[in-house]
């Protein structure tokens, strides 16, 4: 696998690739729409704007942008993410905040305790 930045570029050009033509600002605003009083009020409005016509094209009316939040978190912690960065990546100001996520993490804290068992014996 290459670099991050050598994949998401790959990446984008495919989508342009792919739309032939048409709908080639589907990944990055065109100028004008950063200018819009309605856009500098609400900085996100347009990509909620751009989530809203994406959910709706692909029939997934029940999907909100926190339960995708809420689940990219539980997979970072349950692959071993730290709490503090995940907490900066989420914006939470305290720990406190993010430890809704840790009870995910009941079953990798058995698993290691388990481990214990093993100690002295030779085992992994």
């Amino acid at each position: 696998m290459g670099s991050p930045d050598l994949e998401l570029t790959k990446e984008l050009s495919n989508l342009k690739k792919n739309s032939k033509g048409k709908d080639e600002n589907l990944v990055f605003l065109k100028d004008n729409q950063f200018k819009t009083v309605r856009a500098k009020a609400r900085p996100g409005i347009k990509f909620r704007e751009a989530f809203n016509a994406a959910k709706r094209r692909a029939g997934l009316p029940d999907i909100h942008m926190h339960a995708l939040r809420h689940t990219a978190a539980s997979h970072l912690i349950m692959s071993g993410v730290d709490i503090r960065p995940l907490a900066d990546i989420l914006g939470h100001r305290t720990l406190q905040m993010v430890q809704r996520y840790t009870h995910l993490l009941l079953d990798h804290k058995h698993t290691a305790i388990d481990k214990i068992d093993s100690l002295g014996r030779g085992k992994e």
